[in-house]
């Protein structure tokens, strides 16, 4: 016989209510305005003299080594781990 009409795209994915949207801007605002903050404040005249401190390259290689070690560390339990539940 014939092939059933699909039913119109408003049943098939409703739209999300509006708390979802006003709870996603909450979060996006908890995560830019902060950001935004530190940015108005940075001191961009001096930045030069502080980013090529000391300090900042005693801190960038600790991050550095830091991540490194972290990345090593999931690679080295996390890949064996997630072979053997995918088997």
């Amino acid at each position: 016989m014939g092939a059933r009409a699909a039913p119109p795209a408003s049943s098939v994915n409703p739209p999300a209510p509006r708390t979802f949207g006003l709870i996603a801007w909450l979060a996006a605002a908890f995560v830019a305005l902060p950001i935004a903050g530190l940015l108005w404040r940075a001191p961009w005249t001096r930045a030069g003299a502080i980013l090529g401190s000391a300090e900042v390259r005693s801190a960038l290689a600790v991050s550095i080594v830091v991540s490194l070690g972290a990345t090593l560390l999931v690679l080295l339990l996390g890949l064996p781990m997630g072979w053997m539940l995918a088997r």
